[in-house]
């Protein structure tokens, strides 16, 4: 992506520019494969958490890009939600087997 720089565009005479500033990420993570969906938990007190549901886990990490925890599915998700109860990251993933699975972070409950 590219960003305007407001400096180019003052001294510009016809008013447009064609040059910017990039855009960089703050952070970025290597999953190892493909991402199927992702949840964004902002609670009103406590940091926020990214979760991503790949093929065969669930990743979930802070604001900052660290990973907060992961856990390793043996079977074939097709879509999770997430939410927070006690400050705990409470994870439901639905398989193609007709299951729901309900993780409070990685452990099964």
């Amino acid at each position: 992506a590219v960003a305007t720089d407001p400096e180019k565009d003052i001294g510009s005479s016809s008013g447009s520019s064609k040059g910017g500033k990039r855009l960089v990420p703050e952070w970025t993570q290597q999953l190892g494969e493909a991402a199927l969906d992702l949840c964004v938990l902002s609670p009103a007190e406590g940091p926020t958490s990214l979760l991503v549901l790949a093929h065969h886990a669930v990743f979930c990490f802070k604001e900052s890009g660290v990973l907060k925890f992961v856990k390793k599915l043996e079977y074939n998700p097709s879509c999770f939600m997430a939410f927070i109860v006690d400050n705990y990251v409470h994870v439901c993933v639905a398989s193609h087997t007709q299951n729901l699975l309900v993780y409070r972070e990685s452990e099964l409950k």
